[in-house]
């Protein structure tokens, strides 16, 4: 069976200011958390992954084992990163504009336990007429969440910190909801406190 061509925008630029340090390049298992995070988005049926990241991130999170993929990749430098999550969001659309993708996939770097299964659900349910496919675990709706491509438009209109589920909430009527039951696969790291959380499950793996 033919699935739809589904891009993933990984969201990768933010500051760490709540760690304190580089979240991304913090050790996870045998890898880091932006590795373990962008390792299941390669190895999912996404047909390329979009890695938004600040203008001058030096890459030092990506280990050589995700490098390597590098056909399935491209790094997109954001200038603009700073000013909140949305222009992370609308630099990747920018890109995925640039091929005929079906549709954009919005994730985080900082969900390592993310399964490669719920990713390709999504994908697999994906219709033409359905404006997005949204995750939701514990009745809350967060990413990933797959936005059709004629909603690209519209993603570049949010500001500031607006994340996708801004479009979400106003559209929750259209699209689709995919409950998830896999606590870990949402859990993003933020803090110390998150961190060593990750690292006790990690070690439960």
């Amino acid at each position: 069976m033919k699935y739809a061509k589904v891009a993933g925008i990984m969201l990768a630029a933010g500051n760490s200011q709540r760690m304190g340090e580089d979240k991304l390049s913090l050790a996870i298992g045998d890898t880091t958390i932006g590795s373990a995070s962008l390792r299941n988005a390669l190895a999912s049926q996404l047909d390329q992954v979009f890695i938004v990241v600040q203008e001058n991130d030096p890459l030092h999170w990506m280990t050589e084992e995700v490098k390597w993929q590098k056909a399935k990749y491209q790094v997109v430098r954001n200038a603009q990163a700073y000013q909140g999550q949305s222009y992370s969001i609308r630099a990747g659309v920018e890109q995925v504009q640039k091929s005929s993708f079906d549709g954009a996939l919005i994730m985080l770097a900082d969900q390592p336990f993310l399964q490669v299964s719920i990713i390709n659900e999504l994908i697999h349910i994906y219709n033409e007429e359905i404006p997005f496919i949204a995750a939701q675990y514990a009745g809350v709706t967060q990413p990933p969440i797959l936005f059709n491509s004629f909603l690209f438009e519209r993603l570049l209109t949010l500001q500031g910190d607006q994340g996708a589920k801004a479009i979400v909430k106003s559209m929750k009527n259209n699209g689709y909801i995919m409950k998830c039951d896999d606590r870990k696969s949402f859990y993003d790291i933020d803090t110390k406190d998150d961190y060593r959380w990750a690292k006790k499950w990690q070690e439960q793996l």
